[in-house]
């Protein structure tokens, strides 16, 4: 943690920052220039300042009467609060706040249902909206700051219309950032990056180039995967070929139950009994070392997209597998009518705000990065505000799905030689399969059903 005070202003950081434009900075020294010698800075100034850095972070801001707490881009440093009555109480965790306050848990009959439906065990106990097991605690989303002093969240990005930038130009300044925020931690402690066959590890691992001597590059075998796995195949392939060792990591098959017990004390939800393993791998071999991965690139690839943007918290919902949840359905309607006024006037694809806050990042990712804290400490470079605007400033055209023009135009800067091996060959669909769905598809659509 770090404090500054000068008068009526406070600054406080939990957590670490990273400047991808000087590297060699320490985390203090970070701090320090949100609010440099002898300035008091507006709230909005310090969440400026802090755009185009990096790391896993929580920022409380005071000045006179104002207080509130913001968090970096993808909230993995997690906020939950209680803000009924004269006393606010956060944490980062919403049962620590129920433990203090004997608040019991919720009654709701549409959040029981939510929760005890078999899609949320199959979902990774993935939450919907800014909801708790606990009435009156709340979740505070990314993009929006708590003002202590109302008791209540507020959005705060996005603020304007983003200029549209040419590929070329966006990728480039993106593989800049990645290499700078690599190099910055690198300074801090050891890395580790997990390398599988998708095109978010891949990026990162283009944007290592410089400081592939330092890296410990993995993949983590877990379950029934064989060698023969894309995750474990593909990796070893173009490790190889780039010079690198490719380690597997073999996670256990037991887990010591003392580690266990801990761990379902320290968060209110773990996503998956399946993920342990992972975890007790972290924390038996690699607790020292900073775990990186691409979470977050997601943003950057248009993994929602519609016919016609969602008209309904219905619609959302769907897209979830909930279309009929009341829950869901109830808490996506109100981020709708939160959200829509700001994404019109911004001119953003709200498909993209909605993954960013709701289907990945706000919700499932955070609590991954939760689920880990008992391991090992996380750091993902695309959890950086100057980044996903730099991605979202380009054409839909260059952010799809499995051809992600961006991504690929990202690893021709960094290390082209990163793309000699395919990407996520055990998703690719035969010719024949995917030539009767096109056309089919056809028929559809000329006979007016599509």
């Amino acid at each position: 943690m770090h404090h500054l005070s000068r008068g009526e202003f406070t600054l406080v950081l939990l957590g670490y920052l990273l400047d991808p434009l000087r590297p060699e900075l320490t985390n203090a020294e970070c701090f320090h220039n949100l609010a440099r010698s002898g300035e008091c800075p507006t709230f909005a100034e310090v969440v400026q300042r802090t755009a185009s850095l990096g790391g896993r972070w929580a920022l409380l801001y005071r000045h006179q009467r104002e207080l509130k707490l913001f968090t970096d881009p993808f909230g993995s440093r997690q906020i939950f609060y209680h803000a009924k009555g004269v006393e606010k109480w956060c944490a980062s965790q919403p049962h620590v706040i129920a433990q203090q306050l004997h608040i019991p848990r919720s009654v709701d009959p549409d959040l029981l249902g939510f929760v005890s439906s078999p899609l949320f065990a199959e979902t990774e106990n993935c939450w919907v909206g800014d909801g708790t097991l606990y009435d009156g605690i709340t979740h505070l989303l990314p993009n929006h700051y708590l003002d202590l002093t109302e008791g209540k969240a507020v959005r705060y990005w996005p603020s304007r219309k983003l200029e549209h930038l040419p590929l070329g130009q966006a990728a480039l300044s993106i593989s800049d950032l990645l290499k700078g925020l690599l190099e910055s931690a690198s300074r801090r402690q050891p890395l580790l990056l997990a390398v599988t066959a998708g095109w978010d590890s891949r990026v990162l691992l283009a944007a290592s180039k410089d400081l592939r001597g330092q890296l410990h590059y993995f993949t983590q075998r877990f379950g029934r995967m064989t060698d023969a796995h894309a995750d474990l195949a593909v990796p070893a392939r173009l490790l190889k070929k780039l010079g690198l060792k490719h380690h597997i990591h073999d996670c256990p098959d037991e887990v010591d139950p003392a580690f266990k017990e801990i761990l379902y004390k320290n968060v209110s939800t773990i996503q998956s009994e399946h993920k342990i393993p992972l975890y007790y791998d972290y924390y038996k071999h690699h607790g020292g070392s900073l775990n990186v991965n691409g979470n977050g690139s997601e943003i950057g690839r248009n993994h929602l997209r519609y016919a016609s943007n969602p008209r309904s918290g219905r619609d959302l919902a769907d897209s979830f597998g909930r279309k009929d949840d009341p829950y869901a359905m109830r808490c996506l309607q109100r981020w709708l009518e939160e959200t829509q006024p700001v994404v019109d006037q911004c001119e953003m694809d709200i498909n993209d705000l909605f993954y960013w806050e709701q289907r990945w990042m706000g919700n499932w990712k955070a609590s991954w990065s939760a689920d880990l804290d008992i391991a090992i400490e996380e750091f993902m470079p695309f959890n950086c505000r100057a980044i996903m605007e730099l991605f979202l400033s380009t054409d839909k055209e260059c952010r799809l799905v499995k051809q992600p023009a961006v991504h690929r135009a990202v690893i021709e800067y960094t290390w082209p030689e990163a793309l000699s091996e395919p990407f996520n060959p055990h998703f690719a669909e035969p010719a024949k399969s995917n030539l009767r769905r096109r056309l089919h598809n056809w028929r559809l659509k000329l006979s007016g059903r599509r």
